[in-house]
C-alpha cells in the first residue's frame, strides 16, 4: 500500500484573478437560489408581522411565485382586528360618518363579519363579507346592503394590491440573497478558502 499526500495552495477570495471571482459569485449565487432562502432570510416573518400590524390580518404560510404565476397569496389568513383592516382599505371617513347616522338603520362594526378566502392554489385571495353590520333599530333585524358599495371600497381589489406590494418586497429580497454583496458577506463569514482555479476547498 502507498499513501500519497498532496498539498494545495489555498487562498483567501480576495486572493483570486477577477475573473475567477466573477465564476465563484456566480456559483454561489444559483446556490443560494436554489435553497430555501425565504426560510433564513426573515423575509416571510417580516410580511406576516406587517401584515398584523398594519392591516390587522393574522396567517399561517405565505405562498408565493415570482416566476410563472408571479403571485403572492396567504394560507389560513384571517382578519382579527376589523377596525384596522378597514382603516387601513380608507374606510374611516365612512365609518366615523356611519357613527354620526340618526336614521332607523344602525351600523355597528362588532356586528360585522368579513373573512379572507384560502386558495393558495389559485395564486389569490378574496375578502368575503358575511355579515354587513347593518341592523334596523325598529325591530333588529339584520338590513339588506352592500357593505364595500357603501364605502365605495372594493376589499378584494385593497387586499390585491397590499399582496402585490409584498411580491415585490419579496423579488427584492431575492436579488438581494443573489447579489455580489451578499455572496462575499457569505464569503466572510463563513471563511471560505478557494483553490487557484476557484473550486472551493
Amino acid at each position: 500500500m502507498e499513501i500519497i499526500t498532496k498539498e494545495y495552495k489555498v487562498y483567501d477570495f480576495d486572493e483570486l484573478k477577477p475573473e475567477v471571482q466573477e465564476k465563484i459569485i456566480e456559483r454561489l449565487a444559483e446556490q443560494e437560489l436554489e435553497s430555501d432562502w425565504w426560510e433564513y432570510s426573515g423575509i416571510i416573518d417580516c410580511i406576516k408581522e406587517d401584515l398584523l400590524e398594519t392591516y390587522g390580518i393574522e396567517c399561517e404560510n405565505i405562498w408565493f411565485d415570482l416566476y410563472g404565476g408571479r403571485y403572492c397569496s396567504l394560507g389560513s389568513p384571517r382578519i382579527v382586528d376589523v377596525k384596522k383592516f378597514l382603516i387601513a382599505a380608507g374606510a374611516e371617513k365612512w365609518m366615523i360618518a356611519e357613527h354620526l347616522n340618526t336614521t332607523e338603520r344602525i351600523w355597528d362594526i362588532d356586528l360585522l363579519d368579513i373573512g379572507i378566502t384560502d386558495n393558495h392554489v389559485a395564486g389569490y385571495n378574496e375578502v368575503c363579507v358575511e355579515h354587513n353590520g347593518f341592523i334596523d333599530t325598529v325591530d333588529g333585524e339584520e338590513n339588506e346592503g352592500d357593505l364595500e358599495e357603501e364605502m365605495g371600497i372594493n376589499l378584494t381589489e385593497f387586499l390585491t394590491d397590499v399582496l402585490r406590494e409584498n411580491i415585490k418586497r419579496i423579488e427584492k429580497e431575492q436579488e438581494y440573497i443573489s447579489s455580489r454583496e451578499n455572496i462575499i458577506e457569505l464569503i466572510e463569514i463563513n471563511e471560505y478558502k478557494f483553490l487557484e482555479n476557484g473550486e472551493q476547498y
